[in-house]
């Protein structure tokens, strides 16, 4: 098993998870970890498809918002509300995307934990913009259903980012168990048909589990 630097303890599973994955589709020796782009230390580099891949944890956040209320509130008893972790979870996108080379295929990897942010909900912070028609000019405009604060920053991310896996866990055949967001139609640099299979075939087909 790798040995992932220092950092939280959720991160750091999904990591090692995310890394057998690789492993086993590319290769051991094809993956290098946190090569550095720009003074910055991306997760994975899969050399063979030129994809930089940075991992995140949304346990991360319900630990964070858990501490907090304890501290603040002294209950025993936390309600973490849904909205309030997506909102988060897009703020730490946005400096994780920062991670990765602005000129190249990108993947972000999300790992989700907690029952109440299953991998759907997490899948729509990257919802598609919708028309909307403005009744008084009768004008249609973009808008964007989604927790980040502003449509530019929205933008930002789709651009930055070729695809997005989001999953619960490893499921029992051994692939993750979640949802494969194509995001070719925004991406700057999208994934072309090889690669889109095989990150594409990581994730179970078998499974219900999200």
């Amino acid at each position: 098993m790798v040995k992932i630097r220092s950092k939280s303890v959720w991160k750091e599973k999904a990591e090692e998870e995310v890394y057998r994955m690789l492993t086993q589709a590319f290769g051991k020796e094809k993956i290098r970890l946190e090569p550095k782009v720009n003074g910055k230390k991306v997760d994975f580099l899969v050399e063979t498809e030129d994809v930089y891949i940075e991992v995140y944890s949304v346990k991360d956040i319900t630990s964070d918002i858990t501490k907090e209320t304890q501290y603040s509130a002294n209950v025993d008893i936390i309600e973490i509300r849904k909205k309030k972790v997506l909102d988060r979870l897009a703020g730490k996108i946005q400096h994780e995307s920062t991670q990765l080379p602005d000129e190249a295929k990108n993947i972000l990897i999300i790992k989700t934990e907690d029952p109440y942010v299953p991998a759907h909900d997490v899948a729509e912070v990257f919802m598609e913009p919708i028309l909307v028609v403005d009744r008084k000019t009768l004008q249609t405009k973009i808008k964007y259903q989604h927790s980040f604060r502003t449509d530019s920053e929205m933008m930002e991310i789709l651009e930055k980012i070729s695809a997005i896996i989001v999953y619960e866990k490893v499921c029992p055949h051994k692939k993750l168990c979640g949802i494969f967001l194509n995001n070719g139609d925004n991406a700057k640099f999208p994934l072309n048909a090889k690669n889109l299979s095989v990150f594409e075939g990581m994730i179970c087909n078998e499974c219900t589990c999200t």
